[in-house]
């Protein structure tokens, strides 16, 4: 079946499985994609979640991202697949999250993929600002000029490009709650003086959130399972290593030009922008009942009459989330190579294959989902032009998916790609098996994914 008609199945068929706020159940695919980028804005500010929800690149507002039209129809696309692979592999295991372990009830599949397949390449045009990438790049290159690339690993100058990049786009949270001078958490007493000290409703509201989260059990399990999902996956000295990996440009011996990288940049913007939006809820909640609980309560929503549920049991999944938007773009490399001897001067020994810490289905399926359904997405992988260097091409993106076969046949993940795309997706499927935990067959021109067991 191709890609198109799973979709249109999906859409008719299981709109629960998708939309979750219940808003798009009357739209063709023809609409969706007609204009992604409304799509995805009107989801966000439906879930009263404004400051996630993407502007147009010309558009201004300093606290929501910016999303090319083709970068929101790679990731309505993706959004689609990733729902259709979580609905047929293994009759649908993966569908839900709980706080607790073998539990019947949780937040739902539509829910959670909804807020980190629309938001996870939110970060994207941070990673084409070369401008902001060479400040950023200067305060680590000038701290390592004085010793080798070893010495100064030891010394963690790898954190200066990351604090640089926390300052400049004003973000306080992480998924940490670092101790660092960054954080709002630094100690018991310096969180007490900073709610005195702040009289903004708003401020303090951020504040307490931050408190409840910092000493919130971080445990998160699929509905049903007494095996915890593994997050976060990363510490934070390690992203902040890849960080500064790429941001940095070398010239030996891998040619590579430096960047801020999207996916971590999106992961930071979407923790900080969402317990922003919380405590915007919240004094919006204040309005039409001054008695509202923070940690419990029921915003009216500016933006239509249907009312959303805030609550602090939410803070641990929206870590996750944050947590698999900055590792679904973080690459392995394989030994005895050139950019594996950066990687070893960089002190990411954890990076390199076979060290790396492949993504699995069973152990982390949020990530698994993202990863998987980003990489062998048609419009991305198999655009004549790269899609962030043409203009959005709407009919070249239904011929695609048109042209692409996908099925679940036995928890295989079997695609056919265009006649045209065979040997470019044979390099994507060995590129896949590099960093996510699947076996990859080929049989002439239909290709096969297959989950691995958990360890």
């Amino acid at each position: 079946m191709t890609y198109y008609n799973q979709i249109e199945e999906l859409v008719a068929q299981y709109p629960d499985f998708w939309d979750y706020y219940g808003i798009h159940r009357n739209s063709r695919i023809d609409q969706i994609f007609n204009n992604p980028l409304r799509f995805i804005e009107e989801t966000f500010m439906y879930a009263s979640k404004k400051l996630l929800a993407p502007t147009s690149n010309g558009e201004d507002d300093e606290l929501r991202p910016k999303l090319s039209e083709a970068r929101a129809a790679h990731s309505v696309s993706t959004f689609f697949l990733g729902a259709f692979i979580a609905k047929r592999l293994f009759d649908g295991v993966f569908s839900a999250i709980s706080t607790e372990r073998n539990s019947s009830n949780g937040y739902e599949f539509s829910y959670i993929w909804t807020l980190t397949c629309l938001y996870h390449d939110c970060g994207y045009t941070l990673e084409k600002d070369q401008t902001l990438a060479q400040q950023l790049a200067k305060a680590v290159n000038s701290s390592w000029a004085r010793d080798t690339i070893e010495q100064q690993a030891a010394k963690h100058p790898y954190q200066l490009g990351m604090t640089q990049f926390r300052k400049s786009m004003e973000l306080r949270r992480s998924i940490w709650c670092s101790q660092g001078s960054n954080s709002y958490c630094r100690s018991k007493q310096m969180h007490k003086n900073l709610i005195d000290q702040y009289d903004c409703v708003e401020c303090r509201a951020i504040l307490n959130i931050e408190d409840y989260y910092r000493h919130a059990t971080k445990t998160l399990y699929s509905i049903g399972s007494a095996t915890p999902i593994y997050f976060p996956i990363r510490k934070s000295s390690e992203i902040n290593r890849y960080f500064a990996y790429r941001l940095l440009t070398f010239d030996t011996p891998v040619s590579k030009t430096g960047c801020i990288d999207h996916g971590i940049a999106g992961g930071y913007l979407f923790f900080d922008r969402i317990i922003r939006n919380y405590a915007k809820a919240y004094m919006s909640a204040l309005r039409y009942d001054a008695d509202t609980n923070i940690s419990n309560f029921i915003n009216p929503n500016d933006y239509n009459e249907q009312p959303m549920h805030f609550s602090f049991d939410q803070l641990p999944l929206f870590a996750y989330i944050s947590d698999c938007i900055m590792n679904h773009n973080i690459w392995s490399a394989k030994s005895n190579t050139a950019n594996a001897q950066i990687y070893q001067k960089l002190s990411m020994n954890k990076l390199l294959v076979p060290k790396y810490d492949r993504v699995n289905f069973f152990r982390n399926p949020l990530l698994f989902i993202l990863a998987v359904s980003d990489s062998i997405e048609p419009y991305k992988l198999f655009s004549a032009i790269q899609i962030d260097k043409a203009p959005y091409n709407k009919d070249q993106l239904q011929l695609l998916l048109k042209e692409t076969n996908i099925e679940i046949i036995n928890d295989r993940i079997v695609i056919k790609p265009p006649k045209t795309m065979i040997d470019k997706f044979h390099d994507k499927i060995n590129e896949l098996k590099d960093w996510v935990d699947v076996d990859c067959r080929e049989n002439a021109d239909t290709f096969e994914i297959i989950p691995c067991p958990a360890d």
